[in-house]
């Protein structure tokens, strides 16, 4: 499953915007003035997939992507982890956060928004939330879709929550590199509506935004990685915008 949003991200890596995936709600789901906790949580490092011939030899060979699919991600990792020594220090979640909250408002949402604070939880209770051992095990936990029978990977089911909706952002940046050393900043977001009794999944949206006039050889954005992180920025009101906007159709359909 991780090999496939691999794989996702790397053709998203072609374009400018690319919807991969979403989970229609029902008509009238989100009611007038609900209680709706707004929540983003960013990957806990760069998201980096890194293409060679194996990735070719493993559409061609069968059995190969399986047997690939452990080194794949070890190399995916070390890419993330090399990048990440280099950034400037940045908080991705507070940086999207007035973006998609502004977005959300303007959008028409027809629930009340309140931030985690206003819900009671504090900077550690959202951290505690968002575990995981590094950035391949984040995107297994929180961006690859789970069979229906597997319990959701956060529990939001408590009684201050009763009525309430969870509106979680799972958003991963990074720089997708093509097998030639070129890098092409890139946001992803995994954007899920729960309903906090019981976390039942009632939308789930997901989509890739890439900068493909950002795409530079690695080298570049070695040298230069504040600037990597401010084309990363530059592409948060438009990913903003694309999740609202979606979020208010499914709602009115």
């Amino acid at each position: 499953m991780l090999r496939k949003l691999v794989a996702l991200a790397s053709i998203a890596a072609l374009g400018a915007c690319v919807t991969l995936e979403e989970t229609p709600m029902a008509k009238g789901t989100i009611q007038h003035g609900q209680k709706t906790v707004l929540i983003v949580y960013a990957s806990p490092g760069p998201v980096m997939s890194v293409s060679d011939m194996a990735d070719q030899m493993a559409k061609v060979i069968p059995g190969m992507g399986l047997l690939l699919a452990a080194s794949q991600d070890k190399r995916d990792l070390a890419a993330s982890q090399n990048l990440a020594r280099l950034m400037p220090p940045w908080q991705p979640d507070k940086a999207f956060y007035p973006f998609i909250m502004q977005s959300l408002r303007s959008s028409g949402y027809e629930g009340q928004l309140v931030t985690p604070a206003d819900a009671g939880f504090s900077d550690s209770d959202v951290a505690g939330m968002n575990r995981a051992s590094d950035v391949v095990d984040w995107q297994s936990r929180y961006m690859v879709r789970a069979p229906d029978n597997v319990p959701q990977p956060r529990n939001y089911s408590m009684e201050s929550l009763r009525d309430a909706l969870i509106l979680e952002v799972n958003l991963a940046y990074g720089a997708p590199e093509d097998g030639k050393n070129n890098w092409t900043p890139a946001l992803t977001t995994v954007t899920k509506l729960y309903k906090a009794d019981g976390t039942v999944l009632l939308w789930r949206h997901d989509e890739t935004l890439t900068d493909s006039g950002g795409t530079k050889n690695e080298a570049e954005y070695q040298r230069n990685p504040a600037e990597l992180v401010a084309r990363l920025q530059a592409l948060m009101p438009q990913m903003a915008q694309n999740v609202a906007s979606d979020l208010r159709k499914n709602d009115i359909q």
